[in-house]
């Protein structure tokens, strides 16, 4: 298996469910954080979640759809 580089951080993709809107994205520094928080989400709205890692050479794969409701 070829090395595609090491890993400089996560992306996190988000939008509203079942939208034509696109993706934002918000890049984590892959400085040991395992945890990051999205504002400004509209209240109870359901949004559409994607995770990947990236390397100096390009993004890895899309990790499946997680579906969160958002309260109040």
């Amino acid at each position: 298996m070829q090395s595609t580089g090491s890993i400089q951080g996560i992306k996190l993709l988000y939008k509203i469910k079942n939208t034509g809107y696109p993706f934002t994205t918000s890049t984590i520094a892959s400085d040991s954080t395992t945890s990051t928080s999205v504002s400004g989400l509209e209240k109870f709205t359901e949004y559409e979640f994607h995770v990947l890692a990236f390397t100096a050479n390009g993004n890895g794969p899309l990790s499946p759809i997680n579906v969160v409701r958002t309260n109040e």
